[in-house]
């Protein structure tokens, strides 16, 4: 009876202990989504919200979206087309079977291996570019090209900029 006894309380302790850790991961993953939007992202958040503004009603997916690897999620989450996301292994021609996106992004720019800005932007006529401060196309000269806002951050510096064709 001992046995029985000590293996039911055994039992209770874990599935108490099971319900307690599936809390606690649920409860992480609420506060750390809502850590993310009130957070580093809330100003690329905030980027997205102005190109919906702009686009009014327009179709979204029949849009091409110039963002980075770093930034495409969010682009693709809120209903466009981005030109790259996160997803490294979709936009490598051994993956593809069609170019070297990624190649191409990388080396944007470079007198060596890569397309000029202007060559790159004539190829894929974007409608609008959301780009970082760390991105090449940041400090975008081109006719084509107005700046339709800038986010800046506490110390007001630019920090995020957003192009419309």
């Amino acid at each position: 009876k001992i046995n029985k006894k000590y293996r039911n309380i055994c039992i209770a302790t874990v599935s108490w202990a099971g319900v307690l850790a599936i809390s606690a991961i649920v409860v992480a993953a609420v506060v750390g989504v809502s850590a993310t939007i009130d957070g580093p992202n809330k100003e690329l958040i905030e980027a997205i919200d102005k190109i919906d503004e702009s686009v009014g009603n327009g179709d979204k997916k029949a849009l091409k979206i110039y963002s980075d690897y770093n930034n495409g999620g969010f682009v693709e989450y809120r209903g466009y087309k981005p030109y790259m996301d996160p997803r490294m292994e979709v936009f490598i021609k051994s993956n593809n079977g069609k170019e070297d996106i990624f190649q191409e992004y990388y080396y944007i720019g470079s007198t060596k291996d890569g397309l000029s800005k202007q060559e790159f932007l004539d190829k894929y006529n974007f409608d609008y570019l959301l780009v970082c401060d760390y991105d090449i196309l940041f400090d975008l000269e081109d006719e084509n090209y107005e700046l339709l806002h800038e986010i800046k951050n506490k110390d007001g510096e630019a920090i995020i900029r957003i192009y419309k064709r």
